[in-house]
């Protein structure tokens, strides 16, 4: 039996005797925790940025992304870094557990367990780390405790993009709450009537300054500010909904960019037939990529 710690995790402070390999390893494991727990002020700030559905191509050359290109600049740019799942809640799932789709259980798009036995925050947490997510998650909402599920976030201020905006529908979340301070009553999706899954562009129709882009980012330069100002290490997850549809970017942005050269490809040899399943219902939608052929056309 190995006692460490009271601080450390409860897994830590006290060790079962088992297979002597197994208990080598948490051994190790538990000591490397508490050394890092008694060096936390060494530890380095960790700030994730990310942004949903952002292709790896539309960054540098062709692209008006000058932010992102002074990070790869000062940094590394991973060329060849693939995730391991194309697909929208199980590749954020493989995020949060550092697990591939087989080992977290989601295949295919669905729900985000509510926790699991190991999970990103939690585990930077122990090691001693405040620790902040702001923008997108996508991990669940408690309607109960109204906040986001937290998997071992300590302080969350979320926008997932998910329902209609407003106190009846599927997520009322920080950021819908907010808008409705400032609009009541008003949906944040008035702007060209997209939906979360249209193929459609429209400019926003509010003040810049409500865009959920303007208000992820600014509050995360708030709580840079308030984390920085602190004696401890911390991890700040800011996660940008945007560009994942509705495409509604503030007119300048529209008037500022050039339209495509080309037209997009499409299919023509049929494989993707059998994905066709929202025409079979009666209503046309691009979540089985069913785009009118004009809607292709630059003209």
């Amino acid at each position: 039996r190995i006692v460490l710690d009271s601080a450390l995790p409860p897994l830590c402070r006290t060790l079962a005797t088992g297979s002597p390999r197994l208990m080598t390893l948490m051994a190790r494991l538990c000591a490397f925790l508490a050394l890092a727990m008694g060096q936390a002020r060494s530890l380095p700030n960790i700030l994730f940025l990310m942004a949903d559905q952002h292709r790896h191509d539309a960054i540098g050359a062709g692209s008006r992304t000058p932010n992102l290109d002074s990070l790869a600049a000062d940094g590394a740019r991973f060329g060849m870094h693939f995730s391991s799942t194309p697909t929208c809640t199980p590749a954020r799932a493989a995020i949060l557990t550092g697990r591939s789709p087989w080992r977290h259980g989601m295949l295919g798009y669905g729900v985000v367990a509510e926790s699991y036995p190991q999970a990103l925050a939690a585990t930077l947490a122990a090691l001693g780390y405040q620790t902040a997510v702001i923008g997108k998650d996508h991990f669940g909402w408690n309607k109960t405790s109204n906040t986001g599920i937290s998997h071992g976030f300590e302080s969350l201020q979320i926008y997932d993009g998910l329902g209609n905006g407003l106190a009846n529908g599927s997520e009322f979340d920080d950021y819908d709450q907010w808008f409705q301070k400032q609009r009541p009553g008003e949906s944040p999706l008035k702007s060209g009537g997209l939906g979360w899954n249209d193929w459609r562009a429209a400019a926003y129709v509010y003040e810049e300054q409500l865009h959920p882009t303007a208000w992820t980012g600014r509050n995360a330069v708030d709580k840079l500010k308030s984390l920085t100002a602190q004696d401890q290490p911390f991890f700040l997850k800011v996660s940008f909904h945007r560009p994942h549809s509705p495409y509604d970017p503030p007119q300048r942005f529209l008037d500022s960019t050039a339209s495509p050269a080309r037209r997009p490809a499409k299919s023509s040899d049929g494989w993707d037939e059998q994905f066709r399943q929202c025409a079979r219902r009666g209503a046309r939608d691009t979540w089985c990529g069913e785009m009118d052929d004009k809607a292709l056309d630059l003209t």
